[in-house]
């Protein structure tokens, strides 16, 4: 899609209804790997996000889509696969990049608000203390990590198969002079 990151296009992918859930239900599905789905697991996250357990079950049934992504999260114990082009499955979406994804969108409406509230210095310092927690995220920095690693990796298979300089301009004086033929 215009405008999106290859990272956020994918994970748009596996997850479509994800701009659909409101705020407490992106919590919830971010939140599940750490305290799980059973009776406990859902009280722990709704006193996470700031709700009572009777009124984040109430946005869970509430929404049909939600319910699915938590059947099939139950189902596999994890987040769903990437699709991919042929009809397969891919990797599956990582913690990091719903964390990612879940940040990126936050950070930019507090900067905003923010940006209507505070003076310019105060919103300046707490950007750089979100900076700087990010820069120093573990999840974060091995999922940035493996994503280049994996980006290396193609490019170099993908190396051997293109042909080298002077071979494209081989080629291209071998069809120039048979142009001229």
């Amino acid at each position: 899609m215009p405008g999106r990151s290859s990272a956020e296009s994918r994970f748009r992918k596996a997850v479509p209804y994800w701009s659909e859930w409101p705020r407490p239900l992106r919590r919830t599905y971010l939140l599940l790997p750490s305290h799980g789905l059973g009776e406990g697991g859902i009280e722990a996250i709704a006193k996470s996000i700031g709700l009572s357990r009777d009124r984040l079950q109430d946005l869970i049934n509430g929404s049909k889509t939600f319910t699915a992504a938590l059947a099939a999260y139950t189902k596999d114990g994890d987040y769903p696969a990437y699709p991919r082009n042929d009809g397969l499955s891919g990797n599956r979406v990582s913690h990091a990049l719903i964390l990612d994804q879940y940040m990126t969108e936050s950070a930019t409406g507090l900067y905003m608000q923010a940006e209507d509230a505070l003076p310019a210095s105060m919103v300046k310092e707490a950007l750089a203390g979100i900076q700087l927690e990010l820069d120093n995220d573990p999840t974060l920095a091995e999922f940035k990590k493996t994503e280049k690693q994996k980006r290396d990796e193609r490019d170099e298979a993908n190396r051997d198969q293109l042909p080298t300089f002077e071979e494209v301009i081989q080629e291209t004086e071998e069809a120039a002079e048979s142009a001229a033929d």
